[in-house]
């Protein structure tokens, strides 16, 4: 995510979840379900953090904390949810019902996302300083037609641009 942007990576972990789970649905024997839901759950170890960093980086300070709050939420409901579902699903449709319900959801965000903007701290991260500066002008445009007030200035600072690629053996080093 840090080399291909916040966005990008969320719509291919979410394309490998749904892909994923219609593969489990049609998995031929144990083996290959065990293959396919373990490729599914490194695509949603991912999903997750991803969506973290970037509610992180979109959000207000004031409200960073309650949106970060209803990221968690929504996911403990997704799980009370497919338990729930899952009782009444399985019996009548069997097992593999559940990963096609899992598919469908995945599916349709797969379409919004392309709605998401990048994180202006990314593109600024990266030196793509006026795609950042045009997308919070948009952004604050934005807040200020719904709530009919000003956006009030924030001092600027300068954003560190990384200028050499990122290496994989750098995540197993210190600072």
């Amino acid at each position: 995510a840090e080399r291909y942007g916040r966005v990008q990576i969320l719509r291919w972990t979410l394309a490998l979840i749904a892909v994923m789970a219609i593969a489990c649905a049609l998995s031929w024997d144990y083996q290959s379900l065990v293959w396919f839901r373990s490729i599914q759950g490194l695509a949603l170890g991912a999903e997750f953090p991803l969506a973290q960093a970037y509610i992180s980086e979109l959000s207000k300070a004031s409200n960073r904390g309650r949106c970060s709050l209803t990221l968690n939420a929504i996911f403990g409901l997704g799980i009370t949810f497919t338990s729930l579902a899952s009782i009444w699903l399985i019996p009548r449709f069997g097992w593999q019902s559940m990963f096609i319900l899992g598919a469908a959801p995945a599916l349709l965000a797969l379409g919004l996302r392309r709605l998401l903007p990048e994180s202006p701290r990314w593109l600024a991260g990266k030196g793509r300083i006026d795609e950042a500066d045009r997308l919070l002008t948009a952004i604050e445009s934005e807040i200020e037609r719904s709530s009919r007030r000003p956006v009030p200035p924030v001092a600027a600072t300068a954003p560190t641009v990384v200028q050499a690629p990122t290496a994989f053996r750098e995540l197993f080093q210190g600072i």
